[in-house]
């Protein structure tokens, strides 16, 4: 759920079923998703159809990174499309990551775009996309289920799916690179080389 002060305004104009939407916020103290206590400035355009919501020139900033992007959400969690196209600039992946389930946290920023598409509700084995990013470990050294990483890599999603290119990455004292596949986000197979200093 949503917790937290949300301060601004919001416009609105034309008839329910053909929505234009303007809005500049702030949060404070906010907690929504995986994020926790945060705050943030937010300002974008959109347009509502009664089935549809589309969002456009979209701005984040806060502790966590900054976002800018697109998306286009269907109503309620039926089948509807729904895609979203951003670009990050030192955005902590980590809240964002918890939302797959995945079996380790990951102590990164990333800086770059990222592009995803699903029909229905936002469940990771339903969400097919790309994301080109560069990482920068967030913390110094991993701990039980947190793994810092940096690096560059390339990610291919599917439904089930994701294949991920590494060119290279730095994690756990080790150069990676190669590739590799996790299914469901919990299953993880590839080739991965990797060198660590002596």
């Amino acid at each position: 759920g949503l917790d937290g002060r949300l301060s601004g305004n919001l416009r609105a104009h034309g008839a329910m079923q053909d929505l234009r939407l303007a809005a500049r916020l702030r949060g404070e103290r906010f907690s929504a998703l995986s994020f926790r206590n945060t705050r943030f400035d937010f300002e974008g355009a959109g347009a509502w159809d009664g089935h549809r919501l589309e969002l456009r020139d979209l701005q984040l900033r806060s502790p966590h990174g900054a976002v800018s992007g697109s998306a286009e959400l269907s109503a309620g969690s039926g089948t509807g499309e729904n895609r979203i196209r951003a670009e990050l600039r030192g955005f902590d992946l980590a809240p964002v990551w918890k939302l797959l389930e995945p079996p380790f946290t990951l102590a990164s920023r990333g800086t770059g775009r990222i592009a995803l598409n699903w029909n229905g509700a936002f469940e990771s084995d339903r969400i097919s996309g790309d994301a080109v990013l560069t990482l920068a470990a967030s913390r110094p050294s991993p701990g039980p289920d947190i793994l810092p990483v940096s690096g560059m890599l390339n990610a291919r999603l599917s439904p089930g799916l994701t294949v991920v290119d590494l060119q290279p990455l730095s994690a756990l004292g080790a150069n990676l690179r190669g590739r590799f596949s996790l299914r469901s986000f919990r299953h993880i197979a590839g080739g991965i080389q990797g060198d660590a200093p002596d």
